[in-house]
């Protein structure tokens, strides 16, 4: 039964109740009386129980949440089959990326890249061509290093080495590496002065992260 039709019965009921002993004005008092009753009864409950009222609680599905922490994202790039970001899961190593980009490429130098290093969420993975070699112009009479050679190891002599990479150059690379503890990613180079961004795109095929 609604709240009107309940009201409505409770006046009538006020209503022949005392209809033979009072007057028409007592009966009207009577009536106001019983409504305000009601009316009373209703906001007591809307204003300290307000779910009487209420129809069922929305469901609200959160669609921007965290990734789990049990999940880490790299970037693979270099001679993979599909270079991107990748979802692995955490303690997953360099060999799961690879794999996961699609595998390597026949140009691909594997030997040149430690496959059981354990990644990092966020780092990038680089896979290096066979082909980049660095035996045209090496006239530091040391032993010729396969380019891409990793960023965290490379020498002065070895940064000289690459084309547009002077020695004021390799000593500020050298420099910002010992003073932030290594380099994260090659992007990183666009933080050494005298570097921009299109003298970090040569770069890219001389030197890599692990």
């Amino acid at each position: 039964m609604s709240i009107v039709s309940t009201t409505w019965l409770m006046i009538q009921i006020g209503n022949e109740a005392v209809k033979p002993f009072v007057t028409r004005e007592i009966r009207a008092i009577t009536l106001l009386i019983v409504v305000l009753a009601i009316s009373c009864v209703f906001w007591f409950i809307k204003r300290f129980h307000p779910t009487m009222f209420m129809g069922e609680p929305e469901l609200i599905i959160d669609t921007n949440s965290k990734p789990s922490r049990s999940e880490i994202v790299v970037h693979v790039v270099g001679e993979v089959n599909q270079p991107g970001l990748v979802h692995l899961p955490r303690g997953a190593r360099t060999a799961d990326a690879i794999r996961a980009a699609g595998g390597a490429t026949p140009e691909a130098d594997l030997e040149l890249l430690n496959q059981a290093a354990v990644l990092v969420d966020g780092r990038q993975v680089r896979l290096p061509a066979k082909h980049i070699k660095a035996t045209d112009q090496n006239s530091n009479g040391l032993p010729d290093r396969s380019f891409p050679i990793p960023l965290n190891t490379i020498t002065q002599s070895e940064l000289e080495r690459i084309p547009g990479i002077g020695p004021v150059t390799a000593k500020r690379i050298l420099e910002y590496r010992a003073t932030h503890a290594g380099f994260s990613s090659i992007e990183e180079l666009l933080n050494v002065r005298g570097i921009g961004t299109k003298s970090l795109e040569r770069f890219q095929e001389y030197l890599v992260v692990y």
